[in-house]
């Protein structure tokens, strides 16, 4: 006859029941749901539905449809077994039988009769019926344990079609998360349609899928497209031959910027470097705005060519919180200023630089252009 003991700690006392307690694990389209019927103490039912909960609670809503499905009844169901609520009657009066023939074995009259008692108010008629024939409703209520199968015998066990798809998913995730850092898995909010800016007076518009910016009167942007660029340098060059941004424009399209313009108003032509304002998208790794400024202020630390010291302050544009850096560099001829404009949005930084000649009849007007072209960017707002 199988013991009647706690399956967590081995105790044997009136307060063993049958218990159904389990969790859930879920993995995108997998769930897998685990657990079942325990021989507990009140104690340990107690422990591991606090247990089982947890794990469900953590792990067990991240599979479509039945993680869903499946954690709120696992929950609700540890919370009913942990206040012996909802526990089978019949099955539970056996055991106390039993517990009760087997503590009275053991020399334990007092527990032997509080089990028996148990046993009578859950269903007097099985438990004398279980007393009585002890045997065959042990063996029911609670089997000898099977024996253990060899690890080799287990591995070499055919598998199901389910099991290699389960290991199969498995394998990719974790594939995924080595190669990518766990941001291929990262929940990302879907974005909203982007509001395009107002266009300025005499300005433009430039939109795409991932943001919308106004260009004020003056400036024209530049194609970052291999198959338009050398047309839009073409019809640059045609309006305006004195200012030379080939070389400019084709590294920013080397380097993936988003937008490229430049200043071409009246005074263009007597600066020594012409106004230029790029955009970059980087879909970064770090998760915040702060981290993703520290990352920049290190690089510009390290770089020779900006000027120390670096002006770094907090700002705040119609998109959202943003970090402003202002520093300059030694170029041919002059000292070159440097805005360049950090703004977080939906686990992707956007970086403005804008750089124009340090001089102060020339400065205050660039830095009402740098405000005009930072405060117009609208990016896709993530759903909060």
């Amino acid at each position: 006859m199988g013991a009647v003991a706690c399956a967590r700690c081995g105790k044997l006392d009136a307060t063993v029941r049958l218990a159904t307690v389990t969790f859930v694990v879920s993995a995108i389209l997998l769930s897998f749901r685990r657990g079942g019927r325990q021989i507990l103490c009140r104690r340990c039912r107690r422990l591991r539905a606090a247990e089982y909960s947890a794990v469900s609670l953590v792990a067990g809503w991240w599979g479509i449809p039945w993680g869903l499905i499946w954690t709120p009844i696992s929950v609700i169901g540890n919370v009913r077994t942990a206040l012996d609520s909802g526990l089978d009657r019949r099955a539970n009066a056996a055991l106390l039988a039993l517990a009760s023939t087997q503590l009275r074995a053991a020399g334990r009259s007092l527990e032997a009769d509080e089990a028996h008692n148990a046993a009578l108010a859950l269903d007097a008629d099985i438990a004398n019926a279980t007393i009585a024939a002890p045997e065959p409703i042990a063996a029911a209520v609670a089997p000898s344990p099977a024996p253990p199968i060899p690890l080799r015998q287990r591995l070499r066990r055919p598998r199901t079609l389910r099991e290699w798809l389960t290991w199969g998913i498995v394998g990719v995730f974790v594939v995924g998360v080595g190669f990518t850092g766990g941001r291929m898995y990262w929940a990302r909010a879907f974005p909203r349609a982007i509001s395009a800016p107002t266009a300025p007076i005499g300005g433009t518009v430039v939109s795409t899928r991932d943001f919308a910016i106004a260009l004020p009167g003056g400036w024209e942007s530049i194609a970052m497209d291999p198959a338009q660029i050398d047309a839009s340098l073409a019809a640059f060059r045609a309006k305006q031959p004195s200012l030379t941004i080939d070389e400019w424009a084709r590294a920013q399209l080397k380097n993936k910027a988003a937008l490229a313009a430049v200043y071409v108003g009246p005074e263009a032509a007597q600066f020594r470097y012409v106004p230029l304002v790029t955009l970059m998208l980087d879909d970064t790794d770090l998760t915040d705005l702060t981290r993703y400024a520290d990352r920049v202020a290190r690089a510009l630390a390290s770089d020779a060519v900006v000027k120390k010291p670096i002006d770094r302050r907090k700002i705040q544009l119609p998109g959202g919180p943003a970090e402003n850096f202002h520093y300059t560099i030694d170029g041919q001829g002059g000292t070159v200023d440097v805005m360049r404009i950090v703004l977080y949005d939906n686990e992707r930084a956007y970086g403005y630089q804008l750089r124009f000649e340090s001089l102060a009849t020339q400065a205050s007007a660039m830095q009402k252009y740098v405000a005009a072209i930072a405060s117009s960017l609208r990016t896709p707002q993530s759903v909060r």
